[in-house]
């Protein structure tokens, strides 16, 4: 480059005199042509791009809600432009607004995919008509999106797959030259690929499908059969209606909800169509299952009956005679998580067959091995058979009845539960100081016999015409596993669940499952007569405060928190009355501490209700499995903590049970923590159960 300098001599009222001083070169490295900067798109067009994608992809299933905080944040804007976009949204029948809620993303409904299919039917029957003969142009284009669509398809990218579906209809409807059609059929455009995202996701076997359907329908209009090529069209957009007749819209999003009735809105129908219709059957068959719950539960206590027989049988100390239980428990919380994806994949039935059998040979070798270490090894393989029943029984009554009744009949297995226990303080005790040892023990494994033929017999894993979708292969394997689990888990209900269990359960459980009859008769003085009645206050208080828990948190969820912190406050009070008594307890404490006990199973059953509205449908046997860990844990550790204080204070039962307190504050601070962010997520799922029918603009 060659520079000039010019110098400009004058004055400002004088002429300019222009000449130049010196000229030589410059090297200067080339700045390349800036081409005009691209004009970002405004605010309010980022944030509904960014929405309209994630609903239609379904990154934003139906029943979530969006707030404007959190969009903002997303996108990087303000909550101005994110309120302009959530409206125009709004129009088109994507979301629905609530007022210092959020935006809830409509569910897909039943009604609006049949809409759809038959518009589909009409317009694209005619235009598969009109595409024959085919003009070769058109032949090359489908054959590319077909070929497009396969490399999609096996990329795993479903929303792609579903707009180069769409966009192999589109280009057949487009051929046939009717204007008012062509535009009519990309107003079904947002509709359909949400609806194809949707039904690939719950049915993965329609990709292959839908790709063996595109090349007939191709070959046909290839070949000149018009008929051939309706009769095609016909066959492939007539499978969603297969696809939606036992399955409706809005349950292919991930949280299907039960309607609710607002003010102001006309009454929906009563149940959902997948929404169990409890009844006779559901009682007949819940029935079935929850009596292999209450042997499990026989079994499981028979040893809260017979510690200090234990311990002269097999002349073991406090510890020795603490680790029966502290095994079984680690056993039985060990498979909780395990033993709820069995429930998820291989439905009821299979998993109480394979419990029954279990706990019932564990009893028969607790009751006929003389040896410390085949007793030990029984009672582990008695709690591996029991933890597959509870889990199975909650799943049992969510597949045969109403969401609403779900609190009511998760109290009603605990109340048989606790009827299992009853029968092994008041009848098992009894035969053990009637017959002995191994009729009592062997007898009763008996009752195991008994359930497993009425169980094959009576109970079924779901009604008819409600059979869960067939597990995909994708859905398989330890990668599954591991993303079932953490999706649990992040859930703060269901962490707001496991301890809610670990903090209720554990006080009443090593009282009734090993301690409570030890320290009545040796620390209380009392015969084994009233530890027993004693024992079998807190069995029948158990029961009765479980039915009227279950119909308060069936009216009032806000019930429960209430529930959760009064029964763990009341029960800490009693054991620091008891425990801090001078001498013995007088009647009347203990007679109180019982009836408090008994509130603290009931309690435990509402960290299954925390858990429940947390998780959808295919995760509810893997939440069920976390809980149901947390109280056992608890359990385990204190049982372990009594065992080994007893045996270093030479049996003084007041520093022992000061462990329990250790857990309830522990328990009590976490509850704490997270009842705030699972009440607020759990309240943000309210709203979207309150949508009661998805009206769509035409």
């Amino acid at each position: 480059m060659t520079k000039v300098i010019v110098h400009i001599a004058g004055s400002s009222d004088g002429p300019l005199m222009v000449y130049a001083s010196c000229i030589y070169p410059v090297c200067m490295p080339s700045a390349p042509p800036t081409p005009a900067a691209e004009k970002k798109p405004p605010a309010a067009d980022r944030v509904y791009r960014h929405v309209k994608q994630a609903v239609l992809d379904r990154s934003y299933a139906g029943g979530t809600l969006l707030t404007e905080g959190g969009l903002a944040e997303a996108v990087g804007v303000s909550r101005t432009p994110v309120r302009e976009a959530l409206l125009k949204l709004e129009v088109e029948g994507l979301l629905k607004l609530y007022p210092k809620k959020g935006a809830l993303v409509l569910p897909v409904s039943a009604q609006e995919i049949a809409d759809v299919v038959e518009t589909r039917l009409l317009v694209e029957e005619y235009a598969a008509r009109r595409a024959v003969p085919a003009p070769a142009a058109l032949i090359t284009r489908l054959e590319r999106l077909l070929a497009e669509q396969r490399e999609l398809a096996e990329a795993g990218d479903l929303a792609a797959v579903s707009d180069k579906d769409r966009s192999f209809h589109a280009e057949i409807v487009r051929n046939a030259g009717n204007q008012i059609l062509s535009r009519l059929y990309d107003q079904l455009r947002d509709r359909q690929l949400r609806m194809g995202v949707a039904v690939m996701e719950a049915h993965p076997g329609r990709i292959a499908a839908n790709l063996t359907e595109h090349a007939e329908l191709l070959e046909a209009i290839r070949s000149g059969d018009a008929e051939a090529a309706a009769a095609c069209v016909r066959s492939h957009v007539g499978r969603v209606r297969e696809l939606i007749r036992g399955r409706t819209g809005d349950q292919l999003d991930p949280h299907p909800v039960r309607r609710r009735r607002l003010p102001g809105r006309l009454p929906g129908p009563g149940l959902r169509p997948l929404d169990p219709p409890g009844g006779r059957r559901a009682v007949l068959v819940w029935s079935a299952g929850v009596s292999v719950y209450f042997v499990a539960i026989i079994f499981r206590t028979s040893l809260g009956v017979a510690g200090l027989d234990a311990a002269d049988r097999f002349e073991i100390n406090a510890s020795a005679l603490s680790t029966f239980s502290i095994l079984q428990l680690l056993v039985y919380a060990g498979m909780q998580i395990p033993v709820g994806l069995m429930v998820d994949r291989l439905g009821t039935k299979r998993v109480l067959t394979f419990g029954v059998i279990l706990f019932t040979l564990g009893q028969l070798g607790f009751a006929f091995f003389p040896h410390y270490g085949m007793a030990l090894f029984s009672r582990a393989l008695l709690g591996c058979g029991d933890a597959m029943t509870f889990i199975s029984v909650l799943r049992l009554g969510s597949r045969w009845f109403p969401a609403r009744r779900g609190p009511l009949v998760g109290q009603l297995a605990g109340l048989v539960g606790m009827a299992g226990n009853l029968v092994s303080t008041l009848v098992l005790a009894r035969l053990l100081h009637g017959i002995g040892w191994e009729a009592a023990f062997g007898g009763s494994a008996l009752l195991g016999v008994l359930v497993l033929a009425v169980m094959l017999v009576f109970l079924k894993d779901h009604p008819e015409g409600h059979a869960p979708p067939p597990v995909p292969k994708e859905h398989r394997g330890a990668a599954f596993v591991r993303h079932q689990i953490a999706r649990s888990w992040s859930e703060p209900g269901t962490r707001l669940g496991m301890w809610t269990h670990f903090t209720t359960q554990f006080p009443a459980m090593v009282y009734l499952l090993l301690w409570g009859l030890p320290y009545l008769v040796e620390a209380q003085g009392m015969t084994r007569a009233e530890a027993g009645e004693l024992l079998t206050l807190v069995v029948l208080s158990n029961m009765v405060i479980g039915l009227v828990y279950g119909q308060l948190i069936a009216r009032n969820h806000r019930a429960r928190s209430a529930i959760v912190l009064g029964t763990i406050l009341a029960a800490a009070v009693c054991w620091a009355a008891v425990l801090g008594w001078p001498g013995t307890a007088p009647a009347w404490l203990l007679l109180v501490h019982a009836l408090v006990l008994g509130a603290c199973g009931p309690a435990s059953m509402v960290g299954f209700d925390f858990a429940r509205p947390a998780n959808p449908p295919e995760r509810q046997g893997t939440a069920s499995g976390i809980v149901n860990m947390g109280g056992f844990t608890a359990s385990m550790t204190s049982l372990l903590a009594i065992g080994i204080l007893l045996d270093l204070t030479d049996d003084n039962y007041r520093i022992a049970f000061c462990a329990l307190f250790v857990l309830q504050a522990l328990g009590t601070a976490q509850i704490l923590r997270l009842r705030r962010a699972a009440l607020r997520r759990e309240s943000e799922r309210l709203v979207a159960s309150r949508v009661e029918t998805v009206h769509v603009p035409a």
